[in-house]
């Protein structure tokens, strides 16, 4: 059921991020969730995977129904559930503000949960730390790119004549997403539920380039989500591999020393936690350098202050893992774990994995042009 499973989850991703219609996006999400709720469930005898997907099911299903009432709304507002001609009807009414206002907030509210945005971020960290490593992987990258996709193409591409009742609460969002995310991260001692919360803070980069409204701001948020995902996919590959110890809860002290004992491994963890940090000359840089870029052109100086706080308390537990891999010592009984199941598949994967967030942090201009013609049509 393992693969089926993901090559239905993957459907949902591709058709929600192609979606030019509401009901689409719907069923979209609503195809990919219950995938996803089922995987997040797959170590049965687990009861931190159980207890996950349950939460997950809960918060899911109460998300989709305003999701779907938001939808109700916007076709009783413009007698259209296509996105382009929604936007349209949207910039030339004149009445009935009360309910487009209370459209964009269920619509807000549903693309909030899918990618992680305060304060609908409950389910991440619980997900995130139950879930099997693999479907943590697969739904923190292939998950968050999708349904930000068609989070822009709903409201950049559709409704941006609106973006005087969505923007000024998005800019709340953001902040308190970035902060947030960052802040939380810092007390965490599971390395799996730090990188939920750290999901939480890059979610909230992502909305800088949202609340751009240019086809700048889109070209970065791609570009962002891109790499994001490549760093995420690394980061939990290696986590999966080191799993293979025996450790399955990756709580901080399971990591002390490892750095010395299996260099190649912890070496690409700490490329990729670099790169999740911003530090150049990694593509986590280039990302940020993309969005707070468009962020600044738009006006939103503030708001990338902000960012950049984030960004620097997020150093602090990034930086933290990588010290306690290759400067703490050893635990007691270290040398009696059992050697890593190192696949070639799995070590072509990170090499490849690893190369890609180099390349894109040294020569990122091919993947900058292809995300600026992407842009264009996110309408």
């Amino acid at each position: 059921e393992y693969y089926p499973l993901l090559l239905f989850a993957a459907t949902g991703m591709t058709l929600l991020a192609a979606s030019a219609d509401l009901i689409m996006v719907f069923i979209s999400i609503e195809i990919l969730s219950l995938s996803l709720y089922i995987l997040t469930a797959f170590a049965r005898r687990d009861l931190r995977s159980q207890e996950a997907a349950f939460k997950y099911f809960l918060l899911g299903a109460f998300s989709s129904a305003l999701l779907l009432y938001g939808v109700a709304l916007v076709y009783g507002v413009t007698g259209s559930t296509n996105i382009a001609e929604a936007g349209e009807a949207f910039s030339v009414l004149t009445v009935n503000s009360g309910l487009t206002l209370a459209a964009m907030a269920l619509l807000l509210v549903g693309f909030g949960f899918k990618t992680a945005l305060v304060p609908f971020h409950m389910w991440t960290p619980d997900v995130y730390q139950g879930a099997p490593t693999p479907v943590t992987g697969f739904m923190a990258a292939a998950t968050k790119a999708a349904a930000f996709a068609a989070f822009v193409r709903v409201f950049v591409g559709g409704f941006a004549a609106l973006s005087w009742s969505w923007a000024p609460v998005f800019w709340v969002i953001a902040v308190l997403t970035m902060l947030g995310g960052a802040v939380l991260a810092v007390v965490q001692n599971d390395l799996k539920r730090m990188l939920g919360y750290s999901a939480v803070a890059h979610a909230g980069y992502v909305l800088i380039g949202l609340l751009a409204v240019s086809r700048n701001g889109v070209s970065g948020v791609l570009l962002y989500l891109l790499i994001y995902a490549l760093m995420s996919l690394g980061s939990f590959g290696v986590l999966a591999l080191l799993e293979r110890r025996g450790h399955k809860a990756m709580a901080m002290d399971d990591l002390r020393g490892i750095g010395r004992r299996y260099p190649v491994p912890a070496g690409m963890l700490a490329l990729f936690l670099l790169s999740l940090a911003g530090i150049p000359p990694t593509a986590g840089f280039t990302a940020k350098f993309a969005v707070f870029r468009a962020g600044i052109e738009a006006g939103l100086s503030s708001l990338v202050v902000v960012a950049v706080i984030s960004s620097v308390i997020a150093a602090f537990f990034y930086v933290r893992v990588i010290v306690t891999m290759f400067m703490d010592e050893e635990p007691a009984g270290a040398d009696l774990d059992p050697p890593l199941d190192l696949t070639a598949g799995l070590i072509t994967g990170l090499v490849a994995t690893a190369a890609t967030v180099v390349v894109l942090g040294i020569f990122p201009g091919f993947f900058v042009d292809l995300a600026s013609q992407a842009a264009s049509f996110a309408g």
